[in-house]
């Protein structure tokens, strides 16, 4: 099975060509190769943190569907909520 690259060309400043360089080398890696590491990971990250808030907004659109649909509260919640005004009232 054979990989499919692809070019990514960027006109960068000097002088953070040379802070790329020298970060590279002290890695022991090609500028390419530390290029592609550091590229691959900050978007896997940018990915990443992308789905935590989807999936946070998707989280709080559901607790607010069950705390509408419900009337009263859980048995679990009604224990909370003693434990809360106890800790407030401390």
């Amino acid at each position: 099975m054979s990989t499919t690259y692809a070019r990514i060309e960027a006109r960068i400043p000097i002088e953070i060509q040379q802070i790329i360089k020298q970060a590279a080398n002290l890695e022991g890696r090609t500028l390419t190769d530390f290029m592609i590491k550091a590229l691959s990971e900050a978007a896997k990250q940018t990915i990443e943190e992308n789905q935590m808030v989807k999936l946070s907004m998707a989280d709080q659109q559901r607790f607010v569907e069950i705390m509408r649909s419900s009337n009263q509260p859980t048995v679990a919640m009604q224990e909370a909520m003693k434990l809360h005004e106890k800790m407030v009232q401390s």
